[in-house]
This record gives structure tokens, sequence and C-alpha cells, in this order.
């Protein structure tokens, strides 16, 4: 195959013997290793083989599972031999066979994920599938590339997924190809993977929904070429009385500027009855302000609110925003969505993939970000590691800043509402949270 371009090599590294004068042999395993990590350049076709600290039989089950070529364990304090007929058992290294085979980029791409989710200790047996199947044509991103971001981003999207009732968003040929919902998860589907039946109204049936509680669920979704996932404002636990409560600001064919100044005018009007809000993109074109609230509201007080502040606001604005559900009539204006405020409706979380060509990412944001040059294309799969790591989690108040929604509707009904329309928010929700 020499001089054959269209074959893609790679060389995996995981040891450093020698380093300009020095015989680094003697030097412990791991601090070979370190040294190792320090001097490679970056490049797709260098990679360096890290070291997983766990029990070596979960390990390589998991890798047998996946249908990886097999397994080496090594000490970690051990030298390289020395001398001549010394052994790999002499430097403390072990190499299991296992059965497969599978292409170098999938055997890159799944050892590293096995043993991102062995070291946290949430190895499953998942087998991935075409991961090189082109999800995004105009930027060339795949599948692999898909998976890898989630796994990446575990440890943060997952807090908004954890113990919600959660539909998949299908997209088996990429984001030009058909899509499809899928809220019951098969009956075949793994063990391993955590469903809750949930009666579906008055058909009589019940739906099995996908609990995504780990990495390996997250990663199991994407598998299935769910490029996002869609999470009740529920938990599982309190079907019926939400801790988000959401505005959905959709452009439609408006400009994004428009959204902005209105995801301005919402965040005064919510800081000004005394709730502190949270916004984010949606991911595609709009944006997403969530309150955290006390789940003790049901649904239905929680979207008469939603619907009274949102009214309000498009009146307010009405040269650019409109509560006009039928897209016809809405004359180019942001549609202020508060219909999502129902059991069983979903909003993607932060940090969820869109099937849209930017390949883009619904992105937390500071309130101060919110001018003319935000865009929601700039939050991707291949920014938004690097931003996390820099920022953090900006949304992560919705976890915790769980927020009492009685008063805030007192104070929006005296300083908003006529004396004649006032009573009805409150009434019910003192009602309903006194239940």
């Amino acid at each position: 195959l020499a001089g054959d371009r269209s074959v893609r090599t790679m060389l995996y590294l995981n040891d450093l013997l020698r380093f300009e004068e020095w015989d680094l042999r003697p030097v412990p395993l791991l601090e070979r290793k370190a040294l190792l990590s320090t001097l490679l350049p970056q490049s797709e076709r260098l990679l360096f083989g890290q070291h997983v600290a766990v029990r070596g039989e979960q390990f390589h089950a998991a890798c047998e599972a996946a249908g990886l070529p097999g397994t080496i364990a090594r000490r970690a304090g051990a030298p390289y031999p020395t001398k001549a007929g010394s052994s790999s058992e002499d430097a403390g290294c072990l190499r299991f066979p296992a059965g497969g085979n599978r292409s170098a980029s999938e055997d890159h791409l799944l050892a590293g994920l096995l043993r991102e989710r062995a070291a946290r200790s949430a190895a499953r047996p998942i087998r991935f599938s075409n991961l090189e199947k082109v999800f995004w044509p105009g930027l060339g991103l795949t599948k692999g590339d898909l998976i890898r971001y989630y796994d990446q981003v575990a440890e943060h999207l997952l807090p908004y997924l954890r113990e919600r009732p959660a539909h998949l968003l299908r997209h088996p040929d990429g984001i030009e190809g058909k899509a499809f919902y899928q809220k019951d998860l098969p009956r075949h589907s793994p063990a391993w993977v955590e469903t809750e039946e949930i009666p579906s109204g008055g058909r009589g049936e019940t739906i099995r929904y996908l609990i995504c509680n780990n990495t390996a669920s997250l990663l199991f979704a994407a598998n299935l070429a769910s490029i996002d996932i869609h999470p009740w404002l529920s938990l599982r636990t309190r079907r019926d009385t939400p801790d988000w409560a959401v505005f959905d600001l959709d452009p439609g064919g408006a400009p994004f500027h428009d959204v902005v100044r209105l995801a301005k005018s919402f965040g005064k009007v919510l800081r000004g009855i005394g709730l502190r809000p949270f916004v984010k993109t949606s991911g595609a074109s709009g944006l997403h302000i969530f309150v955290p609230l006390k789940p003790i509201y049901p649904y239905r007080v929680v979207r008469q609110f939603c619907e009274a502040v949102s009214t309000h606001v498009a009146a307010r604005h009405r040269d650019i925003a409109t509560v006009e559900r039928t897209k016809s009539r809405r004359g180019g204006r942001v549609y202020l969505d508060f219909l999502q405020n129902r059991r069983g409706q979903t909003v993607v979380p932060p940090y969820a993939v869109r099937p849209v060509p930017a390949a883009s990412v619904s992105a937390p944001l500071d309130w101060d970000e919110l001018d003319g040059g935000l865009d929601p294309a700039d939050f991707t799969i291949l920014t938004m590691p690097e931003r996390l790591e820099r920022l953090g989690d900006l949304f992560a108040g919705t976890l915790h800043d769980r927020q009492a929604l009685l008063s805030a509707i007192g104070k929006f009904q005296e300083r908003y509402l006529p004396a004649r329309d006032r009573g009805v928010l409150g009434r019910s929700a003192r009602r309903r949270s006194a239940t």
C-alpha cells in the first residue's frame, strides 16, 4: 500500500525509552508516559495511549464486548526491561487477546471512549456502529464525531437529563436524511439501559421512555443517531409538577437581533418580579429562557404564568413579537412560545447538539453576551468543549436555584395587569401549591 494516500494510517505511542541523551528505561512507566505526553505534537495521526488505572478484568470485558482486538496490562511503577532476553512480564506487561475486527479509526475512537468510561466506572458493552458515516456533509463531521463530543461533555450535560423521561430524534443518515421521533424505547434495548413506563393518556397504552442517568446511556442514544435528546421539564417522580418554566423565542424568519431584544425584555420583566432567569441558545436559531422552580406547581399554573408574561412582552413589542400559534399570521415576527410548559412536552437541554448545518449546540449564555454580535452558529461541537473548560457551566443555577412562583405571580399582576384581570393566576397557584 506504499504511496496510496487513500489509506489512513495512525501511530499509537504509549511509552518513551529514550529522550535526547537520557536512558529512561529505569524510570517508572507512568513517569515515562507523562514525559511522552508533553512531547507529542498535535496530530490526528500520532495518538497517545493513556494509562487507565482500573480493575483489569472490568476494562478487558468492556473492550472485548466492543470488539477491540485486545488489551495490555502494565504495572504503573515498573521500569522497562534492560537485560537481553527479558520478557514482557519482566516489565509488568501482560497481553490479553480478544475477538473482533474494526478499522483503525474506529479502534482509536472506541478505545478512547472505553478508557474514559472505565475510568468513571461507567463501562458498558456498547457496540458502536457506522462511526465514519458523515452526519454533517458541509463540515465533514461524522457520527463518530458526535459520539466523541457527547463523551467529552457528558459530565455537564447529564445533570439536565438525569431522572427525566426523554425521547430521541433520530437521524440515521445525518442531517440531510429523514428523521423520526422515538418516545417508546424498543424492548430489545440492552437490559442496562434504564427506562420508565408512563401511561400515554386516554389510549390505555404505556410508553417506555429513556432515563438517561449516565454516560453509557447518553452514548447509547447517540449511537442510535439521536443527534439531540429531548427531556421533560419535570422529573419522573414528580411528573405533573415541573421544576423549570421555559420561554421559547422562535424567530421563524425574523432577524436574530429581534430575538436578542426580546430576550432582554423578558429578563427585565422576570427580574423585576423577583425571579432569577437563565438564558441559552436553542442551538438552532432562537433563544430559551429558563426559570428554575420549586416542583410544587402543576403544569397548568406554570403554563398560565408563562402565557401571561409572554403576552405582556408581545404587547410591548408588537412590531417584532407575537404569541400567534398560526405561522401564516405571525407576519415575520418572533413567536413567543409558552406552550412547551405542558406535561410530556420537551425542550432540548444545554449542550445538546442540533441537526443543523453548523453542528451547533444549545449554549448557556451570560446575560451580558446578549448583544448585536451574538451568533448561535458560533457554539458548535468543535468549540463548546473549550468554552466549557474556560467558563464552566453557566446554566448550573437551573439545577439548584429552586424559586417560588406565588410571590412572582402577585408582583406581576400588581405591576402589569389591570385590576379586572388580577387574581386568577394567584388563586390558582395558591390552591395548587397548598395541595
